[in-house]
């Protein structure tokens, strides 16, 4: 059946004239097991089209006996005893059915402007979708899906998160094709924990399980992989545009220029503004092509670096080449293959080298970089970031920091027993640390602050990650029950 599902209207097969208002009879349409369906009826049966594939594409034929496409420029329905090609596509999920020859031009679609609604080939209508009829013996059957495909769709999920169904599309597969599924759908998943997480903050791969059940029916599966990331701190950022240079750069001779905003520097060397927009690098001709000495550098940023930093260019005639971008710590040598996870990238500069066609204006140039927003997420986030020996060494400062600088609500959030699957992993390292520099968080004056340990001279049990160690277990048990025995002995001499 052709449907103009909007209207509720189907186009009538059964008449011998088309290109009439109100060609067309009324439809309902329902959703079983995320298909749609129209339920058969003998209006239904009578208005129904039979598409088959002819030399230069595909015929229509209406249930009364009737070819029609469309073959001249001009909106109408070209009827005939014999077939007549059409074109047939689907785009997106879109579909088009065109003319053939002259009347290529126009689509089969619906006209619902007032005094024509009607099916019609023409341009500018409303768009139709096609119903194929399945029956057996007669009788009407939905389309039995063998099995289902799954796309994850989502963004990574973090630890402590569920994996929702609607992060997932779903396609049940039948022997003509596929059909989107919506109804009776499920994802198999527990909550992601740290281990599903690879450290360091790079992403991890976990298999879940999607499924199929209608009510009646057996439950079909399918797997898909999904990304799980350790969540790095919030980040800030910087991006100058067209507005800070045109405000900031001055004049139209190469030179040295700054541009500054939000405490950030942007020193650039033979550069000038270009056209009162883009802060441009100076270039000269060599041979027929072009070439720059120009440099664009960062003063030290507020924090890190958190990722690779992003420009966009502007002009008609941009560089056939791509600038070379490099970053440097804040004692160290510049690299173009930083790592942002483990080190501390301050500085970054942007240069080009060698000839190329095109001229280097900038329309803006952008970076973010790591916070220390005191924040229970950020503390979490930080301590959590990495399984690496040693690291109470070099962060527990920062951590204390992130800590003391948090509201009395954010700690207590922390330091609830009843906070959720992170904040408890995280709070247990974080006491671990403290432990291991003589430190612990004490609750006074309505807030939690952190205090040097008192010291009973009792040996601690724990490592730095607050595991008690099976060799030191062995050790205290032995005194313990050699203080014991002796106990036994001097109390029994005693008595006698």
């Amino acid at each position: 059946m052709i449907v103009y599902e909007s209207g509720n209207l189907a186009f009538d097969g059964s008449l011998s004239s088309f290109d009439v208002t109100g060609n067309s009879i009324s439809i309902s349409t329902t959703t079983v097991g995320g298909i749609k369906k129209i339920a058969s009826s003998d209006t239904v049966n009578a208005s129904t089209f039979t598409i088959s594939s002819i030399s230069g594409g595909y015929s229509i034929q209406s249930k009364s006996g009737y070819f029609i496409g469309r073959t001249t420029n001009s909106n109408g329905i070209t009827v005939s005893s014999s077939p007549i090609a059409n074109t047939i596509s689907y785009s997106n999920s879109t579909l088009t059915i065109g003319g053939s020859g002259e009347g290529s031009s126009k689509k089969l679609l619906y006209n619902a402007n007032s005094g024509q609604l009607k099916f019609r080939y023409m341009t500018g209508g409303e768009a139709i979708e096609l119903y194929k009829k399945t029956t057996v013996g007669g009788q009407d059957v939905e389309v039995e899906i063998t099995s289902i495909s799954a796309t994850w769709v989502g963004s990574a999920y973090h630890p402590g998160e569920v994996a929702s169904i609607n992060d997932f599309t779903v396609k049940g597969n039948y022997s003509g094709g596929q059909v989107d599924l919506t109804e009776d759908l499920s994802v198999t998943s527990d909550i992601f924990t740290y281990e599903d997480a690879p450290s360091g903050g790079y992403n991890g791969t976990k298999t879940l399980s999607v499924s199929y059940a209608k009510e009646g029916c057996k439950t079909l599966t399918t797997t898909v992989d999904v990304s799980v990331n350790r969540e790095i701190w919030v980040n800030a950022g910087v991006t100058f545009g067209t507005s800070e240079f045109s405000e900031q750069v001055a004049g139209g001779t190469a030179g040295n220029r700054t541009v500054v905003k939000d405490g950030v520097t942007l020193s650039a060397t033979n550069a000038y503004l270009y056209n009162e927009t883009y802060l441009s690098l100076n270039t000269y001709k060599s041979g027929e092509e072009y070439a720059t000495d120009g440099v664009i550098t960062s003063s030290e940023l507020p924090a890190p670096l958190a990722d690779y930093i992003s420009y966009t260019l502007g002009g008609n005639k941009k560089p056939s080449i791509e600038p070379t971008i490099e970053y440097k710590e804040k004692s160290g040598v510049w690299t173009t293959d930083p790592d942002f996870v483990y080190d501390d990238y301050y500085y970054f500069r942007i240069s080009y080298s060698g000839t190329f066609t095109g001229y280097v204006n900038f329309a803006s140039i952008g970076c973010t970089y790591k916070t220390l927003e005191c924040s229970v997420t950020n503390l979490t986030n930080f301590v959590m970031l990495e399984d690496t020996n040693g690291q109470c060494d070099y962060k527990t400062d920062t951590a204390i920091e992130i800590f003391e600088g948090m509201s009395s609500e954010e700690k207590a959030a922390f330091m609830d027993p009843g906070a959720g699957y992170c904040i408890t992993q995280a709070r247990a390292r974080f006491n671990a640390w403290l432990k291991a520099k003589g430190k612990t968080v004490v609750y006074q004056n309505n807030d939690y602050v952190i205090t040097n340990s008192k010291q009973f001279g009792i040996l601690d049990l724990t490592n730095k990650e607050g595991i008690i160690s099976l060799s030191t277990v062995i050790i205290i048990s032995a005194i313990l029950l050699t203080a014991v025995s002796s106990f036994v002995i001097i109390k029994k001499r005693k008595e006698k």
